[in-house]
């Protein structure tokens, strides 16, 4: 699955500081996802450090590893791999809470919980659009009709002025709420395009 803009600028923001480490991680103790790391295979990255993290075999740079296998997961642009990604970077702030990949992991958490709020934002707004867009349709096809019967009305010439009037009345009450969803819809698009350019504005250059 490629990866979302939102992913891509989440991802790009924090992998500079994690790679600096690959090298002499793997250096000094061996872990084996940091090449395919290095070279964006971030799937076989998380095969290689959830091994290897799982491992007795004591190596140092662990929480640089976790740190890593955290990300990785954040490439992958699902809910399930988002909730790894975020057990994995909780862990290694509580197993290594004054570390720089501690530091680093509060930053990918933070930025992962204003991207989710600000879909989720979209996603509602989204909805409310396609709402309103609904109740527009029902309005115009309520005109419609409503045109019909009073076209009707005048070719019968009927005498019922009550009548007339009373649907001259309703078609001005039906122009005024249909306004009034248009200028809602616009509303939102608006705001929908603004929380988009915003989304886009955090993206690197």
């Amino acid at each position: 699955m490629p990866m979302s803009k939102r992913r891509a600028a989440l991802s790009a923001l924090l992998f500079t500081s994690s790679l600096a480490g690959c090298a002499a991680s793997q250096q000094r103790a061996g872990w084996a996802g940091d090449d395919y790391y290095r070279r964006g295979d971030y799937r076989a990255a998380v095969v290689a450090y959830r091994v290897q993290l799982n491992e007795s075999t004591p190596r140092t740079g662990r929480s640089g590893a976790m740190l890593r296998l955290g990300l990785a997961y954040l490439t992958q642009g699902t809910a399930e791999a988002d909730a790894r990604a975020e057990l994995v970077l909780l862990q290694l702030i509580e197993r290594h809470p004054d570390s720089e990949s501690a530091q680093t992991a509060r930053i990918a958490l933070t930025r992962l919980h204003r991207a989710r709020q600000a879909e989720q934002a979209r996603s509602e707004d989204d909805v409310r659009i396609a709402r309103l867009r609904y109740v527009l349709g029902a309005y115009k096809r309520q005109l419609g009709h409503t045109r019909e019967r009073l076209m009707a009305y005048r070719e019968a010439n009927s005498e019922a002025s009550s009548e007339r009037t009373t649907m001259v009345k309703e078609i001005e009450g039906l122009k005024l709420k249909l306004k009034q969803q248009e200028e809602r819809i616009e509303a939102l698009s608006k705001q929908l395009d603004a929380i988009k350019r915003i989304d886009l504005d955090r993206q690197p250059d």
